[in-house]
C-alpha cells in the first residue's frame, strides 16, 4: 500500500469515526496531532519532547 493510498485511507477513518461520535466540527489528522500535544503539555510533559515524538 503506498503512502497516497494509506493517508487516504487515515482520512477516511477519521471522517467516519468523527460522524459517529456526532462532532459538528471539522476534524483532521493534524487537529488530533495538536490535541494530542496539548494533553500532553497540560499533563506535565516537556516541549522538547513532545517536538521529538
Amino acid at each position: 500500500m503506498t503512502l497516497a493510498e494509506r493517508t487516504k485511507k487515515l482520512i477516511k477513518f477519521i471522517k467516519n469515526y468523527c460522524n459517529e461520535a456526532g462532532l459538528t466540527k471539522n476534524v483532521t489528522s493534524h487537529t488530533l496531532r495538536h490535541s494530542f500535544a496539548m494533553h500532553l503539555l497540560k499533563k506535565g510533559i516537556s516541549l522538547r519532547y513532545i517536538q521529538y515524538i
